[in-house]
């Protein structure tokens, strides 16, 4: 008698295409009420054993505010020219990189950081990353705050196109998330990760135009046009003081390749987070 032959058929998580997508986009969907929870959540508890609470919001880019503007007075840091007051620039310029910086940190840590609910519940890991990344959000609109009212000190005018800002900041998002949840699962492995992010995020500020005009010739020059972080960070930036559109070509390949990254890294994060459990 013949022996049954016995087909092998891939896991459904491990196709590409569309049923893949539209089962991450419907876990998604499903886990959105699980999602929020998380993210307040986390963003109570961020806070909430501080002395000072929310007021680090605002310590973390003063203070490299004011290290920029100490040594742009003193001389050993040649910034050049601004079209508005140095402080309203740099200012500008950190509340910006915040929303990647914060966000790439508190999103790389959040499995392991999550690491008993991550064990006992099945649900979508990615949960954990997005509450965690949206809580760089909810710091970049109260740090908007204090950058108004040095606006306002310095009687800086913003051009009209910075109601567009919302819109261009979202290439920068997509990045800060698809690396967060690339991060994240080299942090569940490797939990060096999570300790270089500091070291990493320190010299890219000091790479990327962030607290400095784009410069045109040199060194940091020639690192800056391959930087896809600096039309994403320096375009939003100069188009709230100067109204110039940041819809050059350098500003357009650098957001596709952030929402393409994204999808990727999202891909990825799905194939893998059946295993996650595993290594936390």
């Amino acid at each position: 008698m013949a022996q049954p032959i016995r087909v092998y058929s891939p896991d459904a998580a491990a196709r590409i295409g569309w049923p893949v997508l539209r089962e991450m986009v419907g876990e998604l969907v499903v886990s959105r009420e699980l999602t929020w929870r998380l993210f307040a959540r986390d963003l109570s508890a961020r806070y909430k054993q501080s002395a000072l609470g929310f007021l680090w919001v605002f310590l973390n880019p003063l203070a490299t505010v004011a290290v920029f503007v100490l040594l742009n007075q003193s001389g050993l840091l040649a910034i050049g020219q601004t079209s508005i007051p140095y402080p309203a620039y740099a200012l500008l310029g950190a509340t910006i990189w915040q929303l990647f910086a914060t966000g790439l940190v508190t999103g790389a840590g959040s499995i392991v950081a999550g690491g008993s609910v991550v064990i006992k519940i099945n649900f979508p890991k990615e949960c954990l990353v997005i509450a965690a990344v949206g809580q760089s959000l909810v710091e970049f609109l109260v740090r908007l705050g204090l950058l108004a009212v040095v606006f306002i000190w310095y009687q800086i005018v913003p051009s009209w196109q910075a109601i567009f800002l919302p819109l261009v900041l979202l290439p920068l998002l997509a990045l800060t998330l698809g690396l967060s949840l690339l991060l994240a699962l080299l942090d569940v492995v490797l939990r060096d990760v999570e300790k270089a992010l500091g070291i990493i995020t320190t010299l890219l500020l000091f790479l990327t135009p962030v607290m400095y005009p784009i410069p045109a010739q040199g060194l940091l020059a020639q690192i800056s046009r391959w930087n896809p972080l600096m039309p994403l960070v320096a375009g939003p930036r100069d188009m709230v003081i100067t109204g110039q559109s940041p819809l050059s070509l350098s500003f357009l390949l650098a957001s596709l390749f952030s929402f393409a990254f994204l999808v990727a890294a999202w891909w990825l994060f799905h194939l893998a987070e059946r295993r996650i459990a595993e290594r936390v």
